[in-house]
């Protein structure tokens, strides 16, 4: 057997930086086996689509648990091993696995466990392009994206089931960390909390992992019910899940940092004894904080007699950087504190607005996100003429699978939908509830349920009056869209929207959003100054993530 073995025994966030290497080897070599070598559980990280074989190993795996692993990696004839890590374990691992080929960083006495080694010329590059770097000295190098998380749809019913009932903005703080000197004191946090709750009202969602709990729910204890909460035992999908939930993270240098920035989630990232430069998140949508002024800051000691860099970086002066940054948008916040995640079996019944399944998450508020506006008939689904009943519902195939892309990339899933069907009386507003709870349960299979559903149920003719029932909602005209953006706090120049027919770029260009139009077979479109246009959904998926 061919195939190339990687190994990279923890931690979670480092595997989250080495994902887009991952991808790049299944992406340049999709016939060859990729396998992948961590502790135990951190495998449960790594996309399933990537089809990569995962070996873990125990935590304090003994030696005889390590020679087993040893001999099932000498079973399965990789050709190529690059070791990652570089810990005497995983030297040891690389010596034992008999892998014709095996590379490694050029560190002390392990390196005569490998065939060639790197030394790479800037150790604190960015860990995500430290591992190209890696791969590509060994001419197996190719392009990096950003990484790409996903979870199943019983991973997102389990996070939507946590925050329903959570006022929005959340803001989600993980106080826990690997090593006591890159720990930002609880006190910090608390005192954080009730900065939040006075200007938004809502509590803060503190996450926890394996062996912090205790801690977690003391902090929740002493801030009380009314300004923080916390979740149950999840695993590590269910994890990633509710945590693509929040609207703000707050953390450490942290795994819980690292797949923040993965999603897209807003990141206030505080550092002190560890090197921002390699793994703290990269975007302008993040904050990444720490001590202006110490010479000791970076010196990477796991306990500190001091801790000044974390200590002394007070939450008044971490406020008021959160404040400046994502402050102006609290009063929009706090005058839409009614979105809230519907309670089974009720719909929204705002005018111009759809109505949301019962287990749609809700439309995301606060920090200005970036959303793809979708239209709905002939674009998610078969255009027929009017859908009337849910049963004649179907979505395209893949539909669901392409936006979940978007959502892993942190983008809002908005659908905007003009009915008239509602004004001409060929299905009642309650029947179009039922028909949108259906495209929400199937999307939802895919980890791709809208965050919200925008309706537009006018037509210019009916009722027929003897003049014209006009609207601001119907498209081309941009009303969904501004309202939408208004109601949940889109950034619309860093938007798109997707749709089948030029009134869909045209409702895009009113509104400052940047569209891309789907040609179905048989279909061309006039050329259209500052419109893209794609063979399919797929392809739109694909131009929109090309953007920057």
């Amino acid at each position: 057997m061919s195939g190339t073995l990687l190994i990279r025994l923890k931690g979670l966030g480092d595997i989250v930086h080495l994902l887009p290497a991952m991808r790049m080897l299944r992406e340049t070599r999709p016939d060859e086996p990729l396998g992948f070598l961590c502790q135990k559980p951190f495998g449960a990280i790594v996309p399933p689509d990537l089809g990569v074989t995962l070996f873990q190993l125990p935590p304090h795996a003994s030696f005889a648990e390590t020679l087993s692993l040893v001999r099932r990696l000498r079973r399965q004839r990789y050709d190529r091993l690059f070791d990652l890590f570089g810990n005497p374990r995983t030297a040891l691992i690389s010596l034992l696995s008999g892998i014709p080929f095996r590379a490694g960083f050029d560190y002390r006495v392990r390196r005569l466990a490998y065939h060639a080694t790197f030394a790479p010329p800037d150790p604190n590059r960015h860990l995500t392009h430290l591992f190209g770097q890696f791969l590509e000295h060994f001419g197996c190098g190719g392009p990096l994206g950003h990484p790409r998380l996903s979870w199943a749809a019983a991973d997102e019913a389990r996070a939507v089931s946590l925050v329903r009932g959570l006022d929005r903005p959340l803001l989600g703080i993980n106080p826990h960390t690997t090593y006591p000197s890159k720990a930002w004191p609880l006190g910090h946090y608390r005192a954080l909390a009730d900065r939040w709750h006075a200007a938004t009202g809502s509590r803060v969602l503190v996450f926890w992992g394996p062996g912090e709990e205790a801690t977690a729910r003391a902090l929740v204890a002493d801030l009380g019910p009314a300004r923080a909460c916390t979740h149950p035992a999840l695993t590590i999908p269910e994890f990633v899940a509710l945590l693509a939930r929040t609207d703000l993270f707050v953390t450490a240098d942290t795994g819980p940092m690292n797949i923040a920035w993965a999603l897209g989630v807003p990141t206030v990232a505080l550092f002190g004894p560890t090197t921002r430069r390699a793994v703290a998140p990269r975007g302008d949508q993040h904050l990444v904080l720490h001590h202006p002024d110490l010479a000791c800051l970076e010196c990477h000691k796991e306990v500190c007699p001091d801790g000044a860099c974390m200590r002394e970086l007070t939450p008044d002066q971490v406020w008021d950087q959160i404040w400046a940054k994502f402050g102006a948008t609290v009063e929009s916040w706090t005058e839409a504190a009614g979105r809230l995640v519907p309670q089974p079996g009720e719909r929204g019944t705002a005018v111009g607005r759809g109505p949301r399944g019962p287990t749609e998450a809700p439309p995301t508020g606060g920090v200005r996100r970036r959303a793809v506006f979708l239209d709905r008939d002939g674009t998610l689904n078969p255009d027929p003429g009017y859908i009337s009943r849910p049963e004649d519902f179907a979505l395209f195939p893949g539909v669901g699978k392409e936006l979940r892309r978007l959502r892993e990339k942190g983008f809002l899933l908005v659908v905007v939908t003009n009915q008239s069907g509602v004004a001409r009386g060929k299905f009642t507003p309650e029947t179009l509830a039922a028909i949108h709870a259906r495209m929400t349960a199937s999307l939802g299979e895919d980890g791709a349920a809208p965050d919200a559903i925008y309706v537009c149920p006018h037509h210019p003719g009916y009722p027929r009056t003897g003049r014209p029932n006009l609207c601001l909602c119907r498209k081309p005209a941009p009303g969904l869209v501004l309202r939408a953006a208004e109601e949940m706090g889109i950034d619309l120049a860093g938007s798109f929207v997707v749709g089948d027919r030029v009134k869909d770029a045209q409702m895009g260009i009113n509104a400052g959003v940047r569209p891309v139009l789907v040609a179905q077979p048989g279909v061309v479109f006039p050329d259209l100054p500052g419109v893209a246009v794609a063979t399919s959904f797929g392809g739109a998926v694909d131009w929109i993530l090309s953007q920057p």
